[in-house]
Formats: structure tokens, C-alpha cells, sequence
């Protein structure tokens, strides 16, 4: 390693600069020692720690004090969530323009190893690259698919999902059938000739760089040379491939500094029934426990779950009223439930805080109902067994908004019908949203809520005027051509002042002359399927119903945490933990469990719940709960 790398030293006068420039953080002496720490390790961050403030922290800090014109710092997440941060604290220093630029590398596990080994291969070998996308390109190979092969997929009930290539440089495809029937042939046929015109799936791309990185023996060392600071954000969830190419290219004795960043205990996204990750961390890692996301409250009752490192704690106040609310029902009936708790936020919340910016959910672990499984013995199975109207498709809508209005029309509707601004906030964000990625180069997440993806790219002077502004949003009316022209005026107004964009796609504010608005009103029943809204004494409030796996990532309100069932319950099973007499040695499955349940109970800012069936409790289980800090309600 060279030695300019090593004689870099982060002090606390470095700390404090950055403090100074972020201008709303500060570093405890916990996250001061990881800034500091200058050797290659694991961090261990839990929900709401700012794990991403602290990376980017030691970014600004780090390329301040660079030597090299030509070598760079390296960093990749899941979901930009590195580079969405350096734009919202330092979109606009010479720091933050210099992280973005060469020879630093900001983006995501699949955009480095496209740049870096896949698409070098492929261009050396004379292949196209015409598109890399999963959508786009699965339902490409889907429609080309002859008639009997597409009445093959629908009797297997397999899908677009199914014709990408689990390996390269040979195709290798999992349809159910031999290699040598039609519908083998043909689907093989289908993604060799994809391949040949160069349109490839993000998985592909990987299969790809992990044969050019076996070919070319020489990529790793270059990249190590390339990157002598090497960081990932949310490591836990990187797939077992993305993890091989990793360590191939970055190994443990590397010649680079490795600071992965991520919390094991949500580690959810892989099949249910996988053990602890054994991926990350590797050895003993260093710690950011204490959340800024709720109080320790929260934290003291979530903890248990945590089995694989324990540990977390919470900092924030602004709930601290709540600290004794956080409750458990107990039920027969789970169609008893969401009443129950939308009665219950009504009495721990006013109207202004639970008809504000952050909603109120209720979330499960199993999301379908699983056929196999429809058993009175089993009751309730998945989330659908507490509201008859949800729908697990509902994210699956075959109408996407096409235009702002679009967007306006559905959030007025919905806004409307439930007097929930969330909804409507949403909504007219996501049109916004929209225009940037599909119309500018700025560069903004596309995941998570889409009111905090724009305000995210605001600057701390601003975000108090941007607040206010885009309120007068929701304010304006648009039953006539003329009343829609003064909201383009604003909006475009509006997004000139926040993100400098001076020339729009006038296509895309155009009034509708009434033309969509039927298959927007399908779109918004679709969506309200999965909403339940209860009204008392004048009061509203509207519960949002999802799996836990959609929420990961998400701050809500509230949270209250379904029974569900998984070979058992789960909520039974996972009891031990929630009353601090953990078992021995976690199942396979307790593992999934511990992990989707401690992902959903760490999503609240001020109340979390879980709903429990009655008769899986017993009566000293519910006096145990109850020492150790949870309200029981019987219903």
C-alpha cells in the first residue's frame, strides 16, 4: 500500500470542520473513533444510527486531504444511498463536486462491477450494450416467446421473472423441464439472441463480471491499485454473488482499506429459513448503537431481537411522552385488530401529528396467503386475514401515471376520500420525482418515500422554505384548464428554484380534457385498497397495511406488527426474545423471523405495537410482557 494512503489521519479538528459543514450533526465519541479508525474493519449500525451521515462524514474528510489524481475512493450501496447523502450535505461545496467526479467512484454494487469488469468484457468481445435493465428487459424476452411456451409459463405459473440467465458465458435457465423440450429451447433461444442484440439484466451483468474478472487475473490487483479506499453501505444485503465478486476483488489481505457498513440483524432479504448472515461482519466489528430515530424506550423492548449483535440503544426524545403506550393486543378475531389500534393512535397522537408527514402502518411477515397452508387451526395466516380489501398485488397496478396531473389528480382524490395529507403529499412528490430522473441529469432515489427524496436534495438553508412552499401545493385547485395552468406556473417555478431546472418537457405538465380520468380513478381504488381508514368523533386516521419486506428502510409514525403465520406463529415463536428469556439456540426459521420482526418494530419514530393471537399466549407470558415494558390490551 502506498504510504501516502497510510500517513492519511483523521483528527478531531478534521471532525469538527465537518460538523461545521453539515451544520445540523454531531459526532459522539463513538462515531468519532469510527471517522477516525484508518485500517480496513466492519461497522455494525443500527436502525436510525446515520450510519450514511457518518460514511459521508469521513468521505468529505478523506478527499479534503486526497494526494491522487489518478486513484480514488470507492463506495457502493443497494440504492445510491451514499450518493443521495453527499448531494444533500455537500451537492453544493467543491468537497461534494470533487467525491462525485473522478477518480472517486459513488453508485451501486451493480453500476461498479458493470463499469469495472462486465462491460469491459463485453465490449473486448464485440458484444452490444444496447440496455442493462430487469423490467425492460425480462418482458422484452417474455413477448417474444412462442404460443406454447407462454401457455408452458402460465400452467407452471411462472412468469417475465423467469427468463434471465442464472450464469454466463453458457445460459443457464430453471423453467421446470428438461433441456431438450420446446419450451426449454426456446426461451434459451430467446436470451441467447437478447444477449447478441445486448440487452442484459443487472444479475446477467454480474454473472458476466465475475467470467471477466475469472479471465482477466490481473482486474483485481488493478482495482485495488485503482481504489485504495474501498466502502460499502448496507452490506448486509448483498446477495451471495455480489459478496463473491466482492471479496475476489477486494479480499481480505487487500491491498486497499475495506470499511463495510451495515446492521446484521436486518438482514432479511434472502429466502425465510436462512441462518444468521454469516456474510457480514466478519470478525469483531465497531459499533454505532444509539438511534437517532426513536427513543430508548423503543430500543429497550426492540433489542432482544437483535440476537446476532445485540446492542442498540435510542437517543431521541420527541416521543418520550409514549414511553409507557407501547402496546400489545391480544386478540380472537383479527378483523377486531385495526380498529383497535387506529382507536388507540387517536388517543397517543393530535390530528396534527398523525395527519402529518409520517404515516401510521401496519405491517406482517407473511404478505400472500399460502394456499397449502388455508387452515382454520392456522388462522390468521397472512395480513389479508386482518382486512379483507388488501391486496398483495397492489404495488403491481397496470396504470402508471403518465403525467403531473396524473399524479395531482389521484393525491386529490385520495386526499379527498380520507382527509390524509400524506396521501396527497406523496403523490404530487412522486410527480415531481418523476420528471427529475426521467428528464435531467440530477441524480435522485427513486426508492423510499418521495417527498424525502426531494427534500434530500435541498440544502439545510433552504429545507424550511422548501417545506413551506411545497405546502402551497396542496392547497391549489385544478377542476379547470385555467386552474391547472397556475399549478405548472408554480411547479415549474418551484423546481427552478430548488434544483435549478430552467427548461421543461411541457408534454409532460399538459392538462388531461378529462381523457385519463377514469383509468385514474381505477388506479386510485386499486391503491386505497390497501389503506383502512377510521373515523371517530370527528377525528380520522388512516393505517397504510404492507409486508414488512416492503417497509425496510422506511420511517413511520407508528408501527403495529401483525400476527402472522409460518409454520407456526410467529409471534409465539419469537417470544422468548420478547420477554428477555431467549432460547438457547435459535431454529432456521426463528432466525427469519427474529430479523423481519426486529426490521419492522425499528421503523417508528413514536409508537410501536404488535397484534398477538390470545390464545398463543399464555396468561404468565402476558405477565412477563408486561414486566418488562409492554401495555397489554385485550380485545
Amino acid at each position: 500500500m502506498s504510504d501516502e494512503i497510510i500517513r492519511i489521519e483523521i483528527t478531531d479538528s478534521d471532525i469538527d470542520e465537518v460538523e461545521l459543514l453539515f451544520g445540523n450533526v454531531k459526532f459522539d465519541t463513538q462515531r468519532r473513533n469510527i471517522l477516525k479508525y484508518m485500517n480496513s474493519v466492519d461497522i455494525q449500525a443500527y436502525p436510525g444510527a446515520g450510519k450514511t451521515t457518518v460514511l459521508v462524514a469521513k468521505l468529505a474528510i478523506l478527499v479534503k486531504k486526497w494526494p491522487y489524481r489518478n486513484k480514488g475512493i470507492c463506495v457502493l450501496s443497494h440504492t445510491n444511498s451514499a450518493r443521495n447523502e453527499i448531494e444533500l450535505r455537500l451537492g453544493n461545496t467543491d468537497i461534494g463536486k470533487s467525491l462525485l467526479s473522478y477518480p472517486h467512484f459513488i453508485g451501486t454494487v451493480h453500476s461498479f462491477f458493470d463499469n469495472f469488469a462486465g462491460s469491459i468484457w463485453l465490449k473486448s468481445n464485440n458484444y452490444p450494450i444496447t440496455l442493462i435493465d430487469d423490467e425492460v428487459v425480462l418482458n422484452r424476452r417474455d413477448s417474444k416467446l412462442g404460443w406454447g411456451t407462454r401457455k408452458y409459463f402460465e400452467c407452471k405459473n411462472l412468469s417475465y421473472n423467469n427468463c434471465g440467465s442464472q450464469s454466463f458465458p453458457v445460459i443457464s435457465i430453471n423453467i421446470g423441464c428438461r433441456n431438450n423440450t420446446t419450451s426449454y429451447r426456446d426461451l434459451y433461444n430467446t436470451i441467447e439472441q437478447s444477449f447478441e442484440l445486448g440487452y442484459f439484466t443487472f444479475d446477467e451483468i454480474l454473472y458476466i463480471s465475475k467470467y471477466a474478472i475469472e479471465e482477466y487475473e490481473w482486474l483485481p490487483s488493478a482495482l485495488q491499485e485503482r481504489f485504495p479506499f474501498f466502502f460499502i453501505d448496507e452490506e448486509q444485503d448483498m446477495s451471495k454473488l455480489q459478496w463473491l465478486l466482492v471479496k475476489t476483488c477486494f479480499p481480505a489481505m487487500s491491498s486497499s482499506i475495506c470499511q463495510f457498513f451495515g446492521d446484521a440483524n436486518q438482514a432479511i432479504y434472502n429466502s425465510y429459513g436462512s441462518e444468521a448472515n454469516n456474510i457480514f461482519p466478519m470478525g469483531e466489528p465497531l459499533r454505532i448503537s444509539d438511534s437517532h430515530r426513536f427513543g430508548d424506550s423503543i430500543a429497550k423492548l426492540v433489542d432482544p431481537l437483535g440476537i446476532v449483535i445485540p446492542g442498540l440503544t435510542g437517543g431521541a426524545s420527541l416521543f418520550k411522552q409514549l414511553d409507557n403506550k407501547h402496546a400489545i393486543f391480544l386478540f380472537d378475531d383479527a378483523k377486531d385488530v385495526l380498529p383497535a389500534y387506529a382507536e388507540y393512535l387517536l388517543s397517543c397522537f393530535s390530528d396534527e401529528v398523525i395527519n402529518g408527514e409520517l404515516p401510521c402502518y401496519a405491517v406482517g411477515m407473511v404478505h400472500n396467503n399460502d394456499k397449502r397452508q388455508i387452515d382454520k387451526k392456522k388462522y390468521p395466516i397472512g395480513v389479508g386475514a386482518y382486512y379483507s380489501s388488501y391486496d398483495p398485488d397492489v404495488s403491481k397496478a397496470t396504470y402508471t401515471p403518465r403525467l403531473f396531473i396524473d399524479f395531482f389528480y389521484i393525491g386529490k382524490k385520495l386526499f379527498n376520500q380520507t382527509g390524509d395529507y400524506y396521501s396527497l403529499v406523496e403523490k404530487i412528490a412522486e410527480g415531481i420525482r418523476k420528471y427529475i430522473r426521467v428528464k435531467t441529469d440530477i441524480q435522485i432515489s427513486s426508492f423510499g418515500g418521495a417527498y424525502y427524496s426531494l427534500i434530500n436534495l435541498v440544502n439545510d438553508e433552504k429545507k424550511k422554505y422548501f417545506r413551506k412552499d411545497f405546502c402551497k401545493l396542496l392547497n391549489f385547485q385544478i377542476d379547470t384548464k385555467e386552474m391547472w395552468n397556475s399549478v405548472v406556473d408554480y411547479v415549474q417555478a418551484f423546481m427552478n428554484s430548488y434544483y435549478g431546472i430552467n427548461s421543461f418537457d411541457e408534454n409532460y405538465f399538459k392538462w388531461f380534457n378529462n381523457v385519463s380520468s377514469s383509468e385514474m380513478d381505477i388506479a386510485l381504488n386499486h391503491n386505497m385498497k390497501n389503506v383502512y381508514i377510521y373515523e371517530k368523533g370527528g377525528r380520522k386516521v388512516s393505517v397504510y397495511i404492507s409486508s414488512i419486506h416492503t417497509v425496510k428502510g422506511r420511517t413511520h409514525l407508528a408501527t403495529l406488527v401483525l400476527d402472522t403465520f409460518w409454520y407456526d406463529r410467529n409471534i409465539k415463536s419469537i417470544l422468548p426474545w420478547l420477554i428477555k428469556k431467549p432460547m438457547k439456540k435459535p431454529g432456521k426459521r426463528d432466525f427469519a423471523r427474529l430479523k423481519c420482526h426486529y426490521v419492522a418494530l425499528t421503523r417508528a419514530r413514536g409508537l410501536i405495537c404488535i397484534a398477538a393471537l390470545k390464545k398463543s399466549i399464555a396468561n404468565s407470558d402476558v405477565d412477563m410482557l408486561k414486566g418488562v415494558g409492554w401495555n397489554i390490551i385485550e380485545l
